[in-house]
């Protein structure tokens, strides 16, 4: 092999290497269309596997995930429901067979559901690459308060999330899974939802 076809090769391998992280400016649409696609108008229904770490504790299920744009999201897994209807935010844990209901904070950095419904607003980006395809962020939060890192993976054709991240320190980690998507069916039931329990605690009061 002459030395300019080494060169040549040489060149063209730096170049490929170098395509598959994105281009700075690229970063910021990126990450849009991502959010947009997981706060459509028209809604989207997730299927998930569900990690939560907190401490030397550890739960894991599959579940279904109702977004209907910025306002109303709805969760269910096995050991619990999770249904936000605006400034409402209503927890049930099922084993307890309880609802507990409370303000919701669309800016609180540290709850990955306001994480979700605010557009990642809160987080700057500290690392981008397209692997396999797929779209790849590290997040970093603008405040000190909320997680130390998220981790974004998105199919890089059409933009839906494959994977979502959150570490705060070594105490907390949840990690979700997107195993599938449709459109939201009949997205109105989820305005008019009420979670039922035996108990009903109101922290609002």
């Amino acid at each position: 092999m002459t030395p300019l076809i080494k060169k040549f090769f040489s060149i063209l391998i730096f170049i490929c290497l170098c395509s598959s992280y994105l281009h700075p400016k690229d970063n910021s649409e990126f990450l849009y269309k991502i959010s947009d696609k997981i706060l459509a108008k028209k809604g989207n229904s997730f299927e998930v596997l569900w990690y939560y770490k907190l401490n030397n504790k550890d739960w894991k299920g599959q579940g279904d995930l109702k977004i209907f744009g910025k306002n109303y999201l709805y969760l269910v897994l096995p050991y619990m429901e999770v249904l936000i209807q605006k400034s409402l935010i209503s927890i049930k844990y099922i084993q307890e067979n309880q609802v507990i209901l409370d303000y919701f904070n669309r800016t609180d950095s540290s709850n990955i559901f306001s994480v979700l419904l605010n557009e990642f607003d809160d987080f700057s980006i500290y690392e981008s690459k397209i692997d396999n395809n797929q779209l790849v962020f590290s997040l970093i939060p603008n405040n000190e308060i909320g997680f130390d890192l998220l981790e974004l993976n998105a199919d890089a054709e059409n933009y839906i999330p494959k994977s979502i991240r959150a570490i705060s320190g070594n105490e907390l980690e949840i990690k979700v899974e997107i195993l599938s998507y449709s459109d939201l069916k009949k997205p109105f039931l989820l305005k008019d939802k009420i979670l039922q329990a035996n108990e009903i605690i109101d922290l609002r009061k």
